[in-house]
């Protein structure tokens, strides 16, 4: 039986709920017990992920549900991670948290543990671990990471639980059924993955029904509690200020680097968690050193090059440019996944927003064998050279200049459609 919420009157109510808060593997919600059995299922399984949106494949989903401390039933024939929300946002946390990564074994993708941030995870107790938890969600919890479009920082997870406890104002209960309109509304925002988020931290609870014939989880209810409320006055203060400025959010709801230390809300909570002393560590990856193997296509044209990894993007581009006959005139960016999945730029010297190709070596984005980029040349024309690393090593150490190792296939016609007509000054 779940206990009767406490009500919240005042900023001293918001103070006592929090003072008065246990934070351990039992609760609140069940995001640390459902947490470490992704991790146990990582490292028991290393499950295969896609190549191409490095999301769990095949079966995995249906059988991490089925471990999940409320596993949810859908009526599907061929489900995928999306259609368990819980899955999905556990992946997502296992992705931002960086104690797990995506490793290339025998040409197939897996996500495996990442041991040296795992470490580190081990050694936090309860309560700092279910604050990594929500600091990696709150602020690096890019949907591009499950595949999904992200609007960007100003619609982060703070501001659509704001919107979305605006939007049911006085509703402590919101029944789904039988409501077009909110059932539609939930599809776009909060969206069930924020729900599914916000249920395993404790902050609501939701209520399912059996899945309807050939349908995917059937959600019937939600139901605010007073933790979800005490954390939502707490860090929001509790104001809207106006329609254009949106609610006063005290902590953004984006970093503008996932490199950024954890322990973001230690200032602001720690008065109410003395336990809260530590915070996860996670090391930059390794920069190899040597010469990068590096497969070019465009196409059925491809390019094999030796490329020195100190040599920059900017270096990378004219040689691509050089080996395929295009001229080398037109601005491009490089577009690559970073290690937690979300996309990544490297832009030509002439744009305003770096990292610039000109600056940039590329033994810092290219790590692991494998690895895709893609060169998008000419934002007119949009020429997508694919760039995949086959592997770092020490086949020519005295290499300081690109060498063509392998040439196949014609490159097409830069301007296929010119012809001298186009340059007629009649």
């Amino acid at each position: 039986m779940k206990k009767k919420d406490k009500k919240i009157k005042s900023t001293t109510d918001v103070e006592r709920i929090l003072t008065d808060l246990v934070i351990d593997e039992n609760g609140p919600g069940t995001i640390l017990r459902d947490f470490e059995t992704m991790l146990d299922f990582v490292a028991e399984q290393k499950p295969v992920i896609g190549s191409k949106n490095k999301m769990l494949t095949g079966k995995t989903p249906i059988e991490l549900n089925s471990r999940l401390t409320e596993p949810l039933q859908v009526d599907l024939k061929r489900p995928i991670q999306k259609s368990f929300p819980n899955v999905n946002g556990l992946y997502l946390l296992l992705r931002t948290t960086r104690v797990a990564k995506i490793d290339l074994e025998n040409n197939k993708y897996r996500i495996v543990p990442n041991e040296d941030v795992l470490k580190s995870w081990r050694s936090l107790n309860p309560v700092e671990k279910y604050f990594t938890l929500l600091e990696a969600w709150w602020f690096r919890g890019s949907l591009e990471i499950i595949g999904e479009s992200d609007t960007g920082r100003y619609n982060g997870p703070l501001f659509r639980w704001k919107k979305f406890d605006e939007y049911t104002s006085g509703k402590d209960i919101v029944t789904i059924q039988n409501d077009a309109d909110f059932s539609g509304y939930l599809r776009y925002l909060p969206g069930r993955l924020f729900l599914s988020l916000l249920n395993l931290f404790g902050f609501i609870d939701l209520e399912y029904g059996d899945p309807e014939p050939g349908k995917g989880c059937n959600l019937l209810s939600i139901r605010k509690n007073s933790l979800g409320k005490a954390f939502l006055i707490f860090l929001t203060d509790g104001r809207f200020v106006s329609p254009e400025k949106g609610f006063h959010i005290i902590f953004p709801s984006r970093i503008d680097d996932e490199n950024e230390p954890f322990g973001k809300l230690q200032n602001r909570f720690s008065p109410y968690f003395k336990d809260w002393k530590n915070n996860l560590v996670s090391p930059e990856q390794e920069i190899k050193e040597g010469v990068f193997v590096l497969n070019v296509s465009l196409g059925r044209a491809k390019r094999t090059f030796a490329f020195p990894g100190d040599l920059t993007f900017d270096f990378l581009a004219e040689t691509i440019l050089n080996h395929f006959d295009f001229d080398f005139d037109h601005l491009y960016k490089f577009i690559y996944e970073n290690d937690i999945g979300k996309r990544s730029f490297i832009n030509h010297p002439y744009m305003e927003d770096p990292p610039l190709a000109d600056e940039t070596p590329i033994k810092e984005v290219f790590r692991t064998p494998g690895q895709i980029v893609l060169f998008l040349y000419d934002f007119g024309d949009n020429w997508e050279f694919i760039v995949k690393l086959e592997e770092i090593g020490d086949i020519d150490p005295d290499l300081k200049k690109p060498k063509l190792l392998q040439k196949t296939g014609k490159a097409p016609d830069q301007y296929p459609d010119w012809d001298d007509d186009d340059f007629d000054d009649d």
